[in-house]
């Protein structure tokens, strides 16, 4: 099912125009990038009810999931730090190129919510949180699949310089800026992908299992 809640934080510049590179433009030689990655740990807490669990499953159109007795959420933050240039151009424009270009990319606050009334009930409890630890293995492997992804595409949007008629100051800002919203727009446009493993995870049979799971304990309803 899907996480808890999803937080993609990163930090922004405020946002200027960014105009056309000019054919007076110097290019640099590639880019560098670096993406560093970091998991924090995963947690099990007992701080919801099936109550909650059950109106979250329905709110979030996840009835499929019911009953609901565990999910797991994380918190993903990115920031990049920028090695840039700025040249200007026979024309009085500030071209801003970058030579580098850090990004950290980390998964924090993983945590996999449990019902409280399943404390003491060691068959549900199993099975809750190992479908929820299935979500958590299969976020990290999407996180860590999206190192080449973003190399790849940050190298190519930045093949080229970019133009500000201000100052050299200005250009510096708006390469910051394009670049932490290129970031911003891969890690959403690779969130929303549903990978084949989510698929299996989330499957028709693989909730009916879940939901079979527990013969002796599955009175246990919200």
């Amino acid at each position: 099912m899907d996480k808890y809640r999803y937080f993609l934080a990163a930090i922004f510049c405020t946002i200027a125009t960014v105009l056309p590179v000019d054919a007076q433009c110097p290019v640099h030689a590639g880019v560098k990038i670096i993406v560093d990655l970091k998991f924090g740990e995963l947690r099990t807490v007992f701080d919801t009810n099936l109550k909650d669990l059950s109106a979250l499953a329905i709110a979030t159109g996840h009835e499929a999931h019911m009953p609901l007795r565990a999910v797991y959420s994380s918190d993903v933050l990115s920031t990049a730090d920028i090695k840039e240039h700025v040249d200007r151009d026979g024309a009085g424009q500030f071209c801003a190129s970058a030579s580098l270009v850090q990004v950290h990319l980390s998964v924090q606050n993983r945590t996999i919510h449990v019902a409280k009334e399943i404390i003491n009930e060691s068959c549900l409890l199993k099975a809750a949180t190992g479908h929820a630890e299935a979500h958590a293995h299969d976020e990290e492997v999407k996180i860590a699949a999206a190192e080449t992804e973003i190399t790849s595409r940050l190298k190519g949007a930045l093949s080229r310089p970019l133009i500000s008629n201000e100052d050299s100051d200005q250009a510096q800002a708006q390469l910051t800026t394009f670049v932490r919203k290129q970031i911003e727009l891969y890690l959403n446009e690779i969130e929303a992908r549903e990978s084949e493993s989510s698929k299996m995870i989330d499957s028709s049979a693989s909730l009916e299992n879940l939901r079979n799971a527990c013969a002796r304990e599955n009175g246990i309803r919200p």
